[in-house]
């Protein structure tokens, strides 16, 4: 079984990839990705920071935005990864025990980090994606509005219930600090962590 983790980014977070790619350096277990939205080549983006991840990670661009639902998409594409654990690059990974747990002890299983893949977090699998149609998106409101949604007709896909990581992983176990220069909700579980700048629709700007 082919195995992976991938990281969804933009361009303009390199500041906040940055630390994830480092949490990850030297982790070489399973195979890692970097979908880059909003880029159809590296001569796009940072040239040299993206190149000197070349060892260890394998780049994919994606020319629209697509947020996750667009890497998501991009790994179907793209690759012949049978399933993979979906990371934001605002998350940050304590301990990477948490893979072998992802892809060892639910093996062949879809499985969340919070519950019902809030914030995209958790591992998909290719034969139930192949099932369901992957939106097209183009802007962050989408991308909130089918988070819910588009995630009921997948867990309905492996019967009406998946396992969660952590079901304390949600809104309101949580504490707001500053990171990078803005003010995020902070969620914090024993080996991964989740800094979210938009913690409600109204904080959306209108066009993204």
């Amino acid at each position: 079984m082919k195995q992976a983790i991938t990281i969804v980014t933009h361009p303009s977070n390199q500041i906040f990839l940055e630390d994830l790619v480092q949490d990850l350096k030297g982790y070489n277990k399973y195979k890692k990705y970097i979908v880059i939205n909003k880029s159809k080549t590296i001569q796009e983006v940072h040239d040299d920071y993206y190149e000197s991840l070349q060892n260890e990670f394998t780049l994919l661009f994606n020319g629209y935005d697509g947020y996750e639902l667009g890497a998501i998409k991009i790994m179907m594409d793209k690759t012949d990864i049978d399933e993979f654990v979906l990371l934001q690059d605002t998350i940050r990974i304590k301990n990477t025990d948490i893979f072998d747990e992802l892809f060892e002890t639910y093996k062949d299983k879809s499985v969340c980090l919070s519950p019902r893949y809030l914030m995209y977090m958790g591992k998909y699998q290719r034969k139930i994606l192949q099932q369901l149609n992957i939106p097209f998106i183009e802007t962050k409101k989408d991308a909130v509005n089918y988070e819910y949604n588009w995630h009921n007709e997948y867990i309905n896909k492996i019967g009406g219930k998946v396992d969660c990581i952590d079901d304390t992983f949600i809104d309101g176990n949580h504490k707001f600090v500053n990171y990078k220069g803005y003010t995020c909700m902070l969620l914090e579980s024993v080996m991964y962590k989740k800094y979210k700048r938009v913690w409600n629709p109204s904080m959306i700007k209108e066009g993204e």
